[in-house]
């Protein structure tokens, strides 16, 4: 799952700035009005632009939560599929982004909704990915605590 979500995720950015990205007549395309729109966004921080500025902190960052997700899926793997999908979601927008980062020297966000949340296809895997996370374990604690 994480390799088709870094595909995805680039295959998208690359269409995004060819499309609505520097040196093009417009940076935003409205889909629904100002509600929603592809809109060209060079991002420097983190989510909610925490830590602006910082690319090399936040590339370290993703490789080490990247690599401790790497060992929770080889130490899950036998058990849920559910865990396995959301921590390949995880892994697969993390390095998307860090493709970014390292290449580019910030996130290419695209989508935006009304004035805020402007994000990418990585940022919504590696959302999707923890939600799903959150649910498979508190389903799995849930049904061995029945089971016992």
């Amino acid at each position: 799952m994480a390799v088709v979500v870094v595909i995805l995720d680039q295959l998208a950015k690359g269409v995004v700035l060819a499309w609505i990205g520097p040196g093009q007549p417009h940076q935003r395309w409205e889909l629904a009005g100002s509600l929603l729109a592809f809109e060209y966004v060079e991002n420097t921080g983190a989510a909610f632009g925490i830590l602006a500025g910082r690319t090399w902190l936040l590339s370290m960052l993703a490789l080490v939560v990247g690599l401790a997700f790497l060992f929770a899926l080889r130490r899950e793997m036998p058990f849920s599929g559910g865990l396995r999908l959301s921590i390949g979601l995880v892994i697969g927008g993390g390095i998307g982004n860090l493709i970014d980062r390292l290449r580019l020297g910030f996130v290419i966000d695209y989508i935006a909704v009304g004035v805020w949340p402007k994000f990418n296809v990585a940022d919504s895997a590696i959302t999707i990915g923890l939600i799903l996370m959150a649910w498979t374990t508190l389903r799995d604690d849930t049904s061995q605590e029945k089971d016992s």
